[in-house]
């Protein structure tokens, strides 16, 4: 279970912290993880939510070809929520209505607008799929 304002943050070593469901990778060393695809998905057991909730998540797009500033939109429990441009590092905030706080698990779902493979843009030697870095999520009480 989660407590509000508390962060979380990937696991430097070994198997992904529960939270991280799926769609990530594993943590780089410089202690984030990556969306890998188009989609990544936390799972969280939260206690019953008594007011609205503020979703923080900092994080950072992919170095993209083009120009453009990456699109992140955030589902909850199925439910669009938003979405946020993200063109450097920083903590993007998304307001959770109670509403969709209604059961102990918590799916947010995280879309990039753009997926890139930075061995194909000739970046570097990386195959993989990539989006947004991810160093830490938290929920926070919006009252």
């Amino acid at each position: 279970m989660i407590k509000l304002g508390v962060g979380i943050f990937p696991n430097p070593t070994g198997k992904q912290a529960p939270a991280f469901h799926s769609g990530w990778s594993a943590t780089d060393p410089g202690g984030f993880v990556w969306i890998e695809d188009a989609s990544a998905d936390l799972l969280l057991e939260m206690p019953p939510a008594l007011a609205d909730i503020l979703f923080e998540i900092d994080c950072f797009p992919v170095e993209l070809s083009a120009p453009s500033p990456q699109r992140l939109t955030l589902f909850a429990n199925g439910q669009f929520m938003g979405a946020r441009l993200l063109r450097q590092r920083t903590t993007l905030t998304f307001h959770l209505p109670r509403e969709v706080v209604t059961t102990r698990q918590l799916r947010l779902s995280l879309l990039p607008g753009m997926v890139e493979i930075p061995k194909l843009a000739g970046r570097n030697s990386d195959e993989r799929a990539l989006s947004v870095g991810v160093f830490s999520v938290c929920l926070r009480s919006a009252t």
